[in-house]
């Protein structure tokens, strides 16, 4: 592994830390794609393992006291709360939210505004089905104008609808402002209309690619004529822009709409295998079998495009609690960022929320309209060295917070301290070789302080090596 700079001043220091994380297993980039792919299938053999893998997916790293909770209620009850956010209070995060007077026109500010809401919510799933739907049904920041609350507008129309009907979520998305400027949707008339958006709603959003004829981009274009973005944001609607006449689009004929474009897509039998497709490689594992995803198209199908059914369908599968989707996916940016920042009890700070820039994930600036390819793409040699340098830094500046945590909770050596932490991060999991190597390396901190009480530095030198090693970065 290459060589990291640690913060300097108050920070973690640099002597053998790097070292330590040598021995404690971690490999860079290259090692843990090796792990990723040649680990034992050690699976889940406690209830605890399942609670905190149910925990980790359909939301962000949990606190020990979410898994305690999650098994006092059982699998099937913490399931069903999770598919039903509208059930459960969230007065306290929005109350704290307020509180923070935010400015959501500025994306940097709504990035930490988001990511508090991963770290805080007690609605977990709801926050994640919006992050999977933004890395779906893509738009950036970059096109939204003078109109600058087009992203917030968006976000909160993906959080509204991501557990809904999947006909309501497309029609919105096709009418939403910020995908209208994105996709080049606004000022698309019957004189010059514009394909953009008709192409990506079934290549990229919908179907899939071969699932569709180019004159279905076509007409579909047509279809799609007649709607814009004014310079206040607002969408309207202009019927003399609108192509009445005649079309075919996906087999239905007629004077089509936005609507009518929709239900087409509706009810071809690619839609939810695409849907149930990307469902499962975001919250299971990568190349599901045929059979993996047919109770979610199963689900789609019965309801009529119901995304909570799905969801439910994927929860409940005893794929998703198999040895092959234990800890199968790499956590991406704003996973690792939401998820330690939750289980630490850390604020998110402005810098946090700009750091997936450099790992790779900038929130609501996707590389493409394809969205972030994630997997192997996140252990690229560049993101991982920003992963190592994000969390070298996170650590160095939060010594305080985390010697106190420890301290809270008892932990007066370098094993107690140790212990802790890997069940906090990894609920309990983790080689006896890393451990020990994290151990020593906290002791020898400790030792080189005269041999005094447990240092705040060899608590966060042990947070840093605990989120570095492969368990931690794998979800």
């Amino acid at each position: 592994m290459a060589d990291v700079t640690t913060p300097a001043g108050p920070g973690i220091r640099r002597r053998s830390l790097l070292g330590a994380a040598g021995v404690a297993g971690l490999g860079g980039a290259i090692g843990l794609g090796f792990w990723l792919r040649e680990r034992a299938a050690s699976g889940m053999t406690t209830d605890r393992q399942k609670a905190t893998h149910l925990l980790r997916r359909a939301g962000f790293a949990p606190s020990p006291a979410e898994v305690d909770t999650a098994m006092h209620a059982g699998l099937t009850a913490t399931t069903d709360s999770l598919l039903h956010p509208e059930r459960v209070d969230d007065g306290k995060l929005e109350a704290s939210l307020a509180a923070a007077k935010l400015d959501l026109t500025n994306v940097a500010q709504l990035r930490q505004w988001w990511l508090t809401r991963m770290v805080e919510t007690r609605r977990p799933l709801q926050e994640k089905m919006t992050l999977f739907w933004h890395g779906i049904l893509t738009s950036s920041y970059r096109k939204q104008g003078q109109a600058k609350d087009l992203v917030h507008v968006q976000n909160d129309f993906l959080r509204g609808h991501a557990l809904g009907n999947l006909r309501d979520m497309l029609i919105g998305i096709t009418k939403d402002g910020m995908m209208l400027r994105w996709l080049d949707g606004t000022g698309s008339s019957k004189v010059h209309p514009n394909e953009n958006y008709a192409r990506e709603l079934m290549e990229l959003f919908t179907m899939g690619v071969g699932n569709y004829a180019e004159t279905d981009v076509r007409e579909g274009a047509r279809a799609l004529t007649g709607w814009a973005v004014a310079q206040d944001g607002s969408v309207r609607f202009n019927a003399r822009a609108h192509d009445e006449g005649s079309k075919t689009f996906l087999g239905k004929t007629g004077n089509l709409g936005v609507d009518d474009v929709i239900d087409a897509i509706m009810a071809q039998p690619a839609t939810p295998k695409y849907i149930a497709l990307r469902m499962w490689e975001f919250f299971a594992y990568a190349a599901p079998s045929d059979g993996d995803i047919q109770p979610l198209v199963d689900a789609y199908n019965r309801t009529r495009g119901d995304i909570r059914a799905m969801m439910g369908a994927l929860l409940a599968s005893p794929a998703f609690f198999s040895d092959k989707a234990y800890r199968a996916l790499v956590k991406s940016p704003t996973e690792l960022v939401a998820g330690l920042n939750r289980q630490l009890g850390l604020p998110v700070s402005r810098a946090q929320a700009g750091a997936g820039e450099s790992m790779g994930q900038s929130l609501f600036d996707p590389p493409s309209v394809a969205g972030w390819p994630g997997g192997a793409a996140w252990l690229s040699t560049g993101s991982w060295m920003a992963r190592m340098r994000y969390l070298l830094t996170l650590a160095g500046d939060t010594q305080a917070a985390l010697g106190r945590a420890a301290a809270d909770a008892g932990a007066k050596t370098p094993e107690a301290a140790v212990a802790h932490m890997v069940d906090v991060m990894l609920e309990g999991s983790l080689t006896a070789g890393a451990r020990q190597a994290v151990i020593d390396h906290a002791a020898a901190i400790v030792k080189d302080l005269g041999g005094g009480p447990l240092s705040p530095q060899a608590v966060a030198d042990a947070v840093f090596l605990l989120a570095a090693t492969p368990e931690y970065q794998l979800a």
